[in-house]
Formats: structure tokens, sequence, C-alpha cells
């Protein structure tokens, strides 16, 4: 028995996403987004390396990413950052926004675990994604801003070929 499977023109990042929101009552946009990267990243090492050295600045590593990672400050709010990424003398935290803004001291707050982390011998980055502008001005942890669609064009500009970064593509396009 052959049965004719007919793609559909949406992609799997869209469909995914639709389902989730049709379940939850909250729309999960941001941390969806954020987790849809970071699974391409993994999926794609050429992709994540040259994420990692070309589009933040970091120097050559062996690097791990982690997302969702929580990190508690004494006598403070916790923290609970989007992406990290970590090499043996290396971590950077990357905060992504997508219709929301910074949260209560949340980029202060993210300073001061990596003003830690750097005592501990660690060289630190802080990065700000966002969809829409919002400059901020941190002069520590070689603090860098970039928004979505800097990140869309590195990632459509990159040579790996693959349908999930095609797909993510798609996704980013669809969601403005």
């Amino acid at each position: 028995n052959f049965q004719k499977i007919i793609l559909s023109e949406s992609n799997m990042l869209n469909n995914l996403y639709r389902l989730y929101k049709n379940n939850s009552q909250k729309s999960p946009l941001e941390d969806f987004t954020t987790e849809a990267f970071a699974g391409i990243l993994k999926f794609d090492p050429s992709l994540f390396h040259d994420f990692c050295v070309d589009f933040l600045g970091l120097k050559e590593g062996d690097f791990i990413l982690k997302t969702q990672v929580k990190y508690q400050l004494k006598n403070d709010i916790d923290c609970i950052v989007d992406m990290v990424i970590e090499s043996q003398d290396q971590i950077c935290f990357i905060e992504n926004k997508v219709d929301s803004k910074e949260g209560f001291r949340q980029l202060d707050r993210y300073s001061k675990v990596l003003d830690i982390l750097q005592l501990q011998g660690k060289s630190t980055c802080l990065f700000f994604c966002t969809k829409n502008a919002e400059e901020k001005t941190i002069i520590t942890h070689q603090f860098k801003q970039f928004r979505w669609f800097q990140l869309a064009k590195f990632v459509e500009n990159h040579p790996s070929e693959s349908a999930i970064k095609n797909d993510f593509l798609s996704f980013l396009k669809l969601k403005k």
C-alpha cells in the first residue's frame, strides 16, 4: 500500500508553535523562538561555531549551549538566562526579547552573576537580542546589542543548508 503525503505550505516550527499556543493560556513566542534557535544551533555545529565566533565575536573554543539556565543571587531576585554559551575560559549570556521589554533590572542582575563568574577567571559577555529597538547602555562584560533581523540575516547568509534552518527563517518572517 502506498499513501501520498501532501506537505502543507507552513513549516514544522509554525505548526508546533500553533499547536502549543492553542493548548496554552499564555503565548510562548519568546521562549519558543529562543528554543527553536538553540535547536538549530545544536543541530548544525558549523552554524553554531560561526554564530559564536563570527556573529558574537567570541574567541575560538569548544562551546556548549544551554537554555533557560537559573542562577541564584544572594539578596536579589534570581536570574533565568535565555541562552548561555560557555567554553573553558569564557561565558556568554544572551537575553532574547520578542514582543516584550527588559524585565525589572534584568540585565543588571545578569551583570552581577557575570561579575562573580569573572572573578572565577572567566571572560564574560552579555548580549541583548530584541525584535524592536530598545537601546541599553552597559559598559561591562563586552556588552553588545543586536536585533532578530540581524540574526536572521546571519543565519540566512550562512553556507550551511538544512531544512530546519529554512524552517526557522520562515518562522521568523511569519512572526515579523
